[in-house]
Order: structure tokens, then C-alpha cells, then sequence
């Protein structure tokens, strides 16, 4: 395995990439990031998983000799931001060790055969809606939702295609949030997405990406053109929020600045935690 690759985009992929590590694993492997060389493609591909979500994504690179890898996910990026050069040359021994090599530069280090990574499955599905507005999205529905291994629906956000566009839903039984995407994306479906999943989507996304989101099993698909991300569907029925926002009567209603009001509630916040102190 030998590679040529520009340190900066093989930085910001590993960041991306590392995302969907787990903090605790039995598998070994799954604590690192899968690396793999393809000298026809001239392709370097960088896949993690938790088998709950998986990442992959790739970017051009000099390919002389091809291989796969698999390195310490906490490692890596370190490693990287401490290079000196814009460019960089990653080579696999014969001694299994790695070396990677910049400018005046050379760390040395052990990884794994990259043979042995369980690779997750990421078919891309050819029926596939086209949607912007993630970010926004999950970061108005995921505050809404609830952490409990009792209650793992609460723990979603229902995501909804309808006629008007997408839709996120999100309740954890003292509040309900329902949020307008994407009015482009229309289709007729309702999933249950983690919200821990999709706050990693969100991590590595802007509103201006356009995703391609489709099906395939029992995961969902989003693919921009340089990144895949799969999540993995939440099974059950969701609470009837539309039904309870239907029949909710309000005594009356104010018209606020959103600053104005995210303000106050700082400042009350900020003198309740000061009181109690």
C-alpha cells in the first residue's frame, strides 16, 4: 500500500469519518477507521461504523500500490493536523507497520489488515428523493426528543413526506415539536429516525448539501456525491402528535422576537442558577 494523498481533504474526511465510531466496542476493528487504496480508481475511501450508523466517504489520491487498513480513529486525525506539508505520502511495510511521511515529517505506526473490518452494507438505492435543510431540521426537532432505553421511540424524530414537503416531529411527552423542511421533498412515508443518528448527519452537513435519500432494508440512505451516510430505522408506532396539535385549543396567543425571547430566558435561566447556587 502506497499513497499520495493532500493532507488537508484526508483531515477533514477522518474528522467526518470518525463520527460514527463507538465510545465502547467489544470489536476491536470497529474502533478505527477502515482505509482503502484503489489504484484503478485512483480513490482513497475512508468507511466507520457502530452498526447503528455508518459513514463513507472518499477523495482523489495518487494510488501506486493498493491496500486497506484499518487505524485508530483518535490517532488519525491527530496524526494528520501535526503534518507539516500539504501533501503527504502513507505507506504500508512489509513489517505490517504504517509510515507517514511530510515535508521534514515521519511517524511510524501499527494498524490492522484492513481483511478483517466487518464492512457495513451500503447499497445505494436507485429510488431516492432529492432533500436540502437537514442541518435546520434535526437541530429544531432533536431537543425534543427523549434519551430512555424504556421509551426507545422517544428517542426518535418521525420524519414525514407528504404532498406539502418533509416534515420532523419530534415529543418527549411534555412537549411537541413539528418542523417544516425541505417543501421540495415530497413523497408518502412516515420513518423513525434516532435522533443521535441524525444529530451526526447534521455534524457533518450545511443546509446547502442536497442529499439523496432513499431505502434500502431496514436503513436509510443519504448520499451527496462525496459522502454516504446510513442510519439504521427505528420500528413501532410513534405517538398520534398530529392528533393532539389538531385538538390543542391555546387561550391566546403573543406575538414575540425570537431574540428578544431567547434572551429572557437566559437571563431567568442564568438567575435561577445563580440563586440556587
Amino acid at each position: 500500500m502506497l499513497i499520495h494523498a493532500n493532507r488537508d481533504e484526508l483531515l477533514r474526511l477522518s474528522k467526518q469519518v470518525a463520527l460514527a465510531v463507538p465510545k465502547t466496542t467489544e470489536i476491536i476493528d470497529l474502533r478505527g477507521i477502515h482505509m482503502e487504496a484503489d489504484a484503478r480508481r485512483s480513490m482513497l475511501t475512508l468507511t466507520a461504523t457502530n452498526q447503528e450508523i455508518a459513514i463513507q466517504t472518499s477523495m482523489s489520491a495518487v494510488v501506486e500500490q493498493a491496500g486497506s487498513i484499518v487505524i485508530d480513529a483518535k490517532l488519525l486525525p491527530s496524526l494528520l493536523s501535526r503534518l507539516p506539508e500539504e501533501t503527504l505520502d502513507i505507506e504500508l511495510g512489509d513489517n505490517g507497520q504504517l509510515t507517514v511521511c511530510s515535508g521534514t515529517a515521519r511517524y511510524r505506526l501499527g494498524v490492522s489488515s484492513g481483511e478483517k473490518y466487518p464492512m457495513p452494507e451500503l447499497p445505494f438505492p436507485d429510488d431516492t428523493v432529492p432533500v436540502t435543510g437537514l442541518r435546520s431540521l434535526v437541530r429544531q426537532t432533536a431537543f425534543a426528543t427523549l434519551e430512555s432505553t424504556s421509551a426507545p421511540l422517544m428517542s426518535c424524530i418521525k420524519v414525514a413526506l407528504g404532498p406539502d414537503g418533509l416534515k420532523g416531529v419530534s415529543t418527549n411527552r411534555f412537549c411537541v415539536v413539528e418542523a417544516r423542511g425541505d417543501k421540495n421533498c415530497r413523497g408518502q412515508s412516515e420513518l423513525l429516525i434516532p435522533a443521535r443518528s441524525l444529530a451526526v448527519l447534521a455534524a457533518v452537513s450545511s443546509d446547502k448539501d442536497v442529499y439523496e435519500m432513499g431505502l434500502t432494508g431496514k436503513s436509510i440512505v443519504f448520499w451527496n456525491g462525496t459522502l454516504l451516510f446510513s442510519a439504521r430505522l427505528m420500528e413501532g408506532k410513534y405517538p398520534n402528535t398530529g392528533a393532539l396539535l389538531t385538538n390543542f385549543q391555546g387561550k391566546y396567543s403573543v406575538n414575540l422576537a425570537a431574540e428578544a425571547l431567547e434572551s429572557a430566558i437566559a437571563s431567568v435561566s442564568g438567575w435561577e442558577r445563580k440563586g440556587s447556587g
